[in-house]
């Protein structure tokens, strides 16, 4: 809801609940011009808080940072940072960094960090929350951003291909594969490449991290972080570069399923569904008798397993 983040409320229900709660920051934006990867956002896991009945949370997920877009700074700036998120009485995760660039930038701290770019160095990552950037080895090279479960790659010469992006994190055991990038979150953007070396770039990091470009173009320009899974951003070459992807925030609630009728939006357009708590306890529950043209989809249930979920044309799904 706004440039930075979007913020939300939310009231466990009667009696309180705990929950398995991941968080994960905004990506870092790429860097400008043979640049290095945005590093990913930082990744905090808590196992089995208790959240209280009666006080309500605030929730602000952070966005990615902007990549380069060469506008200022003689032409090769070099993005920003993601932005944190947070929760009420938990770990803030911080905002990825961004990746370095021409000009002697290099990449910037975060909850992993940027990967240097034209010659420049990488930087550290957040503890328990990520990893560093890799560095760039000369004015061709970018190298890769961080990710939450790795460095970014720092290429062998000035010569080979551009850094990779370090792998995010795999949190498919706890919160299934349906989301992220199949389960993993917070990998880090690829590293750019000089457009007349014939070298490639660097790959985006699995956890939803963008890859770099070689494009010799001014609007060539890198891919950006996947939207919630806080990945990097990736580097640019002559163009510009990729921002950072948002952050999300995920709760596996030890709600009981039988017995228990609930209600739920059809998922929107990015597949995300969109919980009505109602009062009611979540879980699995009878479909209504009144229903009798319905489409099943296999999603993922509130216990954190993946079963079938049926719906009408209407805005109401019930799980089966």
């Amino acid at each position: 809801d706004t440039v930075s983040s979007t913020t939300y409320t939310f009231a466990p229900p009667s009696g309180g609940l705990t929950a398995n709660v991941m968080m994960v920051a905004g990506g870092g934006g790429g860097g400008g011009h043979m640049a290095g990867g945005g590093g990913a956002g930082g990744l905090v896991y808590t196992a089995g808080t208790s959240l209280a009945n009666g006080a309500t949370k605030t929730i602000v997920v952070g966005n990615g940072g902007q990549g380069s877009d060469r506008s200022t700074n003689n032409g090769y700036n070099v993005g920003s940072n993601g932005n944190d998120t947070s929760f009420t009485g938990l770990t803030t995760s911080v905002g990825g960094g961004n990746g370095g660039g021409y000009n002697n930038f290099n990449g910037s701290i975060g909850g992993s960090g940027g990967g240097g770019g034209h010659g420049t160095s990488g930087a550290a990552g957040t503890l328990n929350q990520g990893y560093a950037g890799g560095d760039s080895q000369g004015n061709h090279t970018g190298g890769g951003g961080g990710g939450a479960g790795g460095v970014g790659e720092t290429p062998s010469s000035n010569s080979v291909a551009s850094g990779k992006g370090g792998i995010g994190s795999n949190q498919s055991s706890v919160f299934g594969t349906f989301y992220g990038e199949s389960g993993f979150f917070a990998g880090g953007g690829g590293g750019g490449q000089r457009s007349s070396t014939g070298q490639a770039a660097g790959a985006g990091g699995l956890g939803g991290g963008g890859g770099g470009s070689n494009s010799g173009s001014s609007s060539g320009i890198a891919i950006s972080g996947s939207i919630h899974t806080g990945g990097g951003g990736g580097g640019g070459a002559d163009g510009g570069s990729g921002r950072g992807g948002s952050g999300i925030v995920l709760l596996q609630t030890n709600v009981a399923t039988p017995n228990a009728n609930s209600e739920v939006k059809v998922p929107e357009p990015d597949g995300f569904l969109n919980m009505d708590y109602d009062n009611q306890t979540i879980g699995r529950g009878p479909i209504p008798s009144s229903y009798s043209s319905l489409t099943i989809v296999n999603q993922p249930l509130p216990d954190g397993s993946e079963g079938p979920v049926f719906y009408n044309s209407d805005i109401y799904t019930y799980f089966g």
